[in-house]
Order: structure tokens, then sequence, then C-alpha cells
């Protein structure tokens, strides 16, 4: 990554979360779009690659509102924030400590997540939402935690850094060479794409339409 580039980190921490359960029965309940990277970019307050350094669970009394992260700024491509800057950010996900991901990130009072609800009780969820919302910090993982892409090297580019697409809901950009990720057999084909990490930074800082 040029003068930024990414050394492997061993995952030496992984946070169960109990955030996951709620988002898998949202995400049964909900229809989410399929976006481009463009638009992410577009509606995002930061955009940055960042190693995830620290993570606690954050409550709301009994119930868990997910975990607030501490990421230290790797590659800064949008926002006010510079390299080896920290950004904490959360709820979703189940991210081990040392690893890397480039980050889609709003303020969390006004979280771009664009959605068609089929069966939630919404008044139940936006309640929850704003209690958990206090306890959490500023900045939030867009697109239902799918804002969040994880790093790591591949095979699939001869053992480069590459960043990981769950292609369903985040649509590959156009224009660059994508690999795709494989579950444990090679004849089983997942719904997730790499594409090399270089190839994205280039592509977010000269091609991503932020009109």
């Amino acid at each position: 990554m040029h003068d930024n580039k990414i050394i492997r980190v061993p995952m030496r921490v992984v946070f169960a979360l109990s955030v996951w359960c709620t988002l898998s029965q949202h995400l049964s309940a909900t229809t989410l779009p399929r976006l481009s990277v463009d638009t992410l970019y577009k509606h995002a307050d930061v955009v940055a690659i960042v190693q995830i350094e620290s993570g606690e669970l954050v409550k709301n009394g009994e119930q868990s509102c997910g975990v607030k992260y501490s990421g230290r700024i790797i590659n800064a491509l949008k926002g006010t924030f510079k390299k080896d800057d920290l950004i904490n950010f959360g709820p979703y996900r189940d991210n081990g400590i040392g690893s890397f991901a480039l980050v889609f990130l709003n303020e969390s009072s006004n979280v771009f997540n664009p959605k068609i609800s089929t069966s939630l009780e919404i008044e139940k969820e936006t309640e929850y939402k704003v209690q958990c919302t206090k306890r959490m910090p500023k900045y939030s993982i867009m697109h239902e935690g799918f804002g969040l892409l994880p790093i790591s090297w591949t095979a699939k580019f001869d053992y480069k850094n590459a960043v990981a697409l769950k292609d369903r809901w985040l649509a590959s950009p156009e224009g660059i060479e994508t690999k795709r990720r494989e579950i444990d057999d090679d004849r089983i084909p997942s719904e997730e794409y790499w594409v090399l990490v270089d190839d994205m930074i280039h592509y977010l800082k000269e091609k991503a339409d932020i009109k």
C-alpha cells in the first residue's frame, strides 16, 4: 500500500457479540438494498482504513447495544481524521483486535441505512436505538454494519492485502479486478469477493461519485 502498507497482525481476540443475534433477527425481517461503494462514500462522514486496537461491550441496562471499537487510522480517505489518529465506532460485527478493515462511518445520530422494513416494530426499534445511541461512540458503521469491510492477505491475489466485499449487500466497484472468495472448498462459491486494497484506495480517491 505504498507508504501505508498493511502488515498482517494475527487475530488474538474475537468478541462474541450478542448484538449480532439482534442484527440477524433484524435482517430476517428487513430487506436491505444492494448499495454501491460510491453511494456509501458519498453519504459517509468518515472513510478510512483502520487497525482495530480495542473493543468493549456496551449495554443499556441488561440489553446489549453492541461493541465500541477503537481503531488506529492507517489511511484516511474522507473526513477530518488523519493517519495515526484514533477513532471510536460501533456497534456491529465481531472483529478481532489487531485486524484491519475499510470502514464507512456516519455520526451515530444520523446514520445512512436505507432499507425497506417488512415486519419490524418500528417504534420499539427506534426507542431501542435512541437509548443505545446515547451510550455508543460518535460514529457508527453504515448500512446495518455492512459498511465495515475486512482486510486480509489472500492467495487469490498472490498473498497481497485485499478488501472483502459481501456482494449481496455491496456491489463490487466497476472497472476493478475482483476474485471470488471461497468457503472451505473451492467448489462451493460464496457471495463474497476480494478487491486489492491499492485498487480500492485508488478507486475511492479518483473514481467515486461524490457529487
